[in-house]
């Protein structure tokens, strides 16, 4: 048997018994509106850590995991990592994007946020949420419920 299909069964084994022990953990990485003081939403992320293989990225297990179940996901990610000063022909691509997306009335949310100089410039070309490890890595439940409750607006006195 190849080697790659030897792997390739082993993890999907694997999975099928972690998934059915319970055994994927579930975090949130919070999406934070402009002013970067709100938590407007989450993502919920998948991890995984296997007893004889140790930690397993997702980028391997979730297409396993689709795969197995006839679940497709999509979306549109906007690269952030390289946005700064340094950075000008990417920058006027990711803006290019922005504007395209907003013309046609989408909420557009910028992952992989880590610097404030990104979200300065995400900020300027009218990005509605940021996500990133400048606002926080991903959370547990309680990590997440925690900071929710210190990143929601102070109602207005009455």
């Amino acid at each position: 048997m190849d080697l790659e299909l030897f792997r390739r069964r082993a993890l999907e084994n694997a999975l099928r018994k972690a998934v059915a022990a319970g055994s994927i953990d579930v975090v949130y990485q919070p999406i934070i509106d402009p002013s970067g003081t709100r938590a407007i939403a989450a993502e919920t992320l998948a991890r995984w850590s296997d007893p004889l293989l140790g930690p397993i990225r997702p980028d391997l297990f979730i297409p396993l995991a689709e795969e197995g179940s006839g679940d497709r996901f999509c979306g549109a990610r906007l690269p952030t990592a390289c946005i700064g000063p340094a950075s000008t022909s990417r920058s006027v691509i990711l803006a290019s994007i922005v504007k395209l997306g907003l013309g046609l009335r989408m909420t557009i949310t910028a992952e992989g946020v880590e610097t404030p100089e990104q979200l300065r410039v995400l900020r300027d070309f009218g990005c509605h949420q940021i996500q990133g490890y400048l606002f926080s890595r991903p959370l547990t439940a309680g990590q997440f419920t925690l900071f929710l409750a210190a990143h929601q607006p102070i109602a207005a006195a009455g």
